[in-house]
């Protein structure tokens, strides 16, 4: 979906994530490999996370602001804006 909207939209975005290996090429949006899964148990780490993904495309300089990234959570998280993802709130309780 990303891609499709970066084509349509952005196409000046592609080469900046598109990688060729031989004849294959692939995008990428973050970084190479597989990446890391990790366990979040506390709301210290959870809130750390969230800082995290949102600085994301900021730290690509595909925007300026975490907010501005249509992909995001942050404008939801700092302002309450829907976007086009559906948003699940951190529960009270690990706020607290």
């Amino acid at each position: 979906m990303a891609i499709e909207y970066l084509i349509q939209n952005s196409s000046d975005w592609l080469p900046k994530i598109t990688r060729t290996r031989g004849k294959k090429s692939e995008r990428l949006f973050w970084q190479s490999g597989g990446g890391y899964d990790r366990n979040i148990v506390t709301s210290k780490s959870l809130l750390s996370m969230i800082d995290y993904v949102h600085a994301n495309p900021v730290r690509k300089d595909f925007v300026e602001q975490a907010f501005e990234w249509k992909w995001s959570s942050a404008s939801w998280y700092l302002n309450s804006i829907d976007g086009p993802l559906s948003i699940d709130p951190i529960p009270k309780d690990w706020l607290e």
